[in-house]
């Protein structure tokens, strides 16, 4: 997918994140509609306590990829909207949020998150800083040239 400004490496977008927390799926937590998946896929507020966690401590979801959910929101590339992205999480990942504003997408919770706050479509909004925030992160995708 060519994003303009993300070549190389960059944040996923919103629509990039959710699929990827979903694993190709529709359920909430990692691919499951169960909320005793959450225990076993994530830190937040019940489980946590009260802190963030080593990356890998819990299970995987079907892609592989471990804390898509709780630990420490995610940011994305997206501008918040209101209204999010126009892509869907069914693997139509075009880029649909707006093209600038001022606060960016964080998505899937944190350590300190309730439990409804912690699903694949979990999201919050929040002005870029220099402050260190320990209950956010990110992660990386790459870009290919010419695609």
């Amino acid at each position: 997918m060519r994003i303009e400004g993300g070549e190389g490496y960059r944040l996923l977008t919103e629509a990039e994140w959710e699929y990827a927390a979903k694993a190709g799926g529709t359920g909430r937590f990692g691919g499951s509609d169960d909320p005793a998946t959450l225990d076993r896929v994530a830190w937040y507020a019940e489980n946590s306590g009260n802190q963030t966690h080593d990356v890998g401590l819990k299970e995987p979801n079907a892609f592989h990829l471990h804390d898509m959910l709780g630990n420490v929101w995610e940011w994305c590339w997206d501008w918040y909207s209101r209204e999010g992205y126009r892509g869907r999480a069914d693997g139509d990942l075009d880029r649909g949020g707006p093209p600038a504003g001022v606060e960016r997408v964080l998505r899937g919770g944190c350590w300190s998150s309730d439990s409804s706050h912690c699903g694949g479509a979990s999201r919050i909004q929040f002005t870029p800083t220099d402050l260190p925030l320990y209950y956010f992160g990110f992660r990386l995708a790459r870009s290919i040239a010419g695609q």
